[in-house]
């Protein structure tokens, strides 16, 4: 049955193909990770248990459903043509928009040192080398509790945002072009300071997309080098963090060792969920579409019991167990096929809206559908949009502070260099 799931959406993948003429096309994308995926999963041998039944018919109906949902999107946007609408900024606008985004990038250097004081503070007790891997058990410790807002610590998000939109202003250059890259580094550091291994992947992948989003085309060997990328960053957090406390007869048993890392993080998912689509009640929901809310309203003090979002851990091989379970985890197992085949049609219709707005040229949807490809990409992994929604909202408000607000300010006085006593 999975050789004939694997056909199935490479016809799919073929069809969305035709239909979107791109491959930034949402549906290109899904479809494209996902049979990947099952090919990865055909070819693992005796490494994961056999995948098979009911988990690979709600692959292929999320599938489905998602891409029935990007062709409507595409045909509700017009179909395949798309109306360059750049709104290229004045000249006092691209002024103001830059010295905004340096005094941010001074402000986050400056801030450095208080963002390390701030997160390793409960981990003052231990030596230097346990360090990281303290800081990220505290934060998977804390990850069901709401904690008080602190300033200092929305820099780490606020880093990534900046770098993403340095890296969209780089122009060439010389000047632009070093921002950019201190920004870039600038927010691997903040997130290396977590002891999260993903959020130098979700740097990585998402600067490849906005590039592939500005020039309005995702070309092939550019992708595989920037996961090439990803994965040995990924590798490298393997050894730091996982792998701390291990120790190796020799190389050769080390890289073994990260390689089965590694392809659990990517096909141990699709493989663990097979058990939840057979028994959605076998495993705690801690990762629900409304979780959103429920730590929101946790922070305003309202008594709520928000769950850990790290589900339990399952056997995925023979001699290897795992805790992510998918993009279904978050849909399929709350709200069951006819849930998770609306929610995929509604998520693949205004991904497209969005990515049609992107193709116009559009600054601030480019910069957001580079954020949602992520989420399409790591599907395999986890839910990324609903979970996703508390970074997401800081992210758009952040892109139109820069992009609509400080424009605006920049037609007033204040931001014109007085020329005049």
């Amino acid at each position: 049955m999975l050789v004939l799931t694997i056909f199935a959406m490479l016809c799919l993948l073929l069809i969305m193909y035709i239909v979107g003429r791109n491959l930034l096309f949402p549906p290109v994308i899904f479809t494209g990770v996902w049979l990947i995926s099952l090919v990865g999963v055909l070819l693992s041998g005796g490494f994961f248990y056999e995948l098979y039944g009911t988990a690979l018919l709600v692959y292929l109906t999320g599938a489905v459903a998602f891409s029935v949902g990007g062709a409507l999107g595409l045909w509700l946007m017009g179909g395949n043509s798309n109306h360059a609408q750049i709104r290229v900024p004045n000249i006092y606008s691209r002024r103001a928009i830059r010295r905004f985004l340096d005094i941010v990038l001074i402000i986050l250097v400056a801030g450095l040192p208080l963002y390390w004081r701030e997160i390793s503070s409960a981990a003052s007790d231990v030596s230097t080398e346990l360090m990281l891997q303290t800081i990220r058990y505290n934060q998977v410790e804390a990850s069901g509790s709401a904690g008080s807002f602190s300033l200092i610590n929305q820099f780490g998000g606020m880093a990534q945002f900046l770098a993403l939109v340095m890296f969209y202003e780089a122009d060439g250059s010389r000047e632009r072009r070093w921002r950019a890259i201190v920004a870039i580094v600038l927010a691997a550091v903040y997130g290396g300071m977590t002891g999260t291994k993903g959020n130098i992947v979700y740097l990585v992948l998402t600067l490849y997309f906005i590039s592939a989003t500005k020039g309005r085309s995702l070309r092939v060997l550019p992708l595989l080098g920037t996961i090439g990328v990803a994965v040995g960053f990924f590798a490298i957090g393997v050894v730091v963090i996982n792998m701390a406390f291990e120790s190796f007869a020799g190389a050769g048993a080390m890289f073994t060792s990260i390689s089965e890392q590694i392809l659990t993080y990517w096909l141990g998912g699709i493989v663990g969920f097979q058990k939840i689509a057979e028994n959605p009640n076998v495993i705690e929901s801690t990762q629900p579409i409304y979780r959103f809310f429920l730590e929101t309203a946790s922070s305003l003090g309202m008594s709520v019991n928000v769950p850990s979002i790290h589900a339990d851990f399952t056997m995925v091989g023979p001699s290897i167990n795992g805790n992510i379970y998918t993009i279904y985890f978050t849909y399929f197992k709350d709200w069951g096929w006819f849930g998770t085949a609306i929610i995929m049609l509604v998520l693949g219709g205004g991904l497209t809206v969005l990515y049609k707005r992107a193709m116009q040229g559009r600054i601030i949807a480019s910069l957001f559908y580079a954020m949602m490809l992520f989420g399409l990409v790591m599907s395999f992994n986890a839910e990324h949009f609903f979970l996703g929604l508390n970074g997401y909202i800081k992210a758009l408000v952040f892109f139109y502070v820069v992009y609509r607000l400080i424009p605006y300010m920049g037609r007033k006085p204040l931001w014109k260099w007085k020329r005049h006593a």
